[in-house]
């Protein structure tokens, strides 16, 4: 599977995302933390021209991996604020 322009952002302010690098633009994993639930899938995942949505990158992950591999991100939000994700 391939993911790119991840975002979380405040309905009041739809141009702020809360990700760093939520686009994969920077052209690695900055600000993500790439988790394998098996050995079999080891850096399984990697950054990818192939398919981007937008821009350059995007982070794409090989099908013997799809069910295996997850990102992360964590971020601090406002309590009572709305977020469009």
């Amino acid at each position: 599977w391939y993911i790119d322009d991840a975002r979380v952002v405040p309905v009041n302010n739809p141009s702020h995302s809360l990700l760093i690098n939520g686009d994969f633009e920077y052209g690695n994993l900055t600000g993500w933390n790439a988790q394998n639930c098996t050995s079999q899938c080891n850096n399984g995942g990697q950054i990818s021209q192939d398919s981007s949505c937008n821009g350059t990158y995007c982070y794409y992950v090989p099908e013997k991996c799809r069910d295996y591999q997850f990102l992360q991100q964590a971020f601090q939000t406002t309590p009572n604020q709305q977020y469009e994700v």
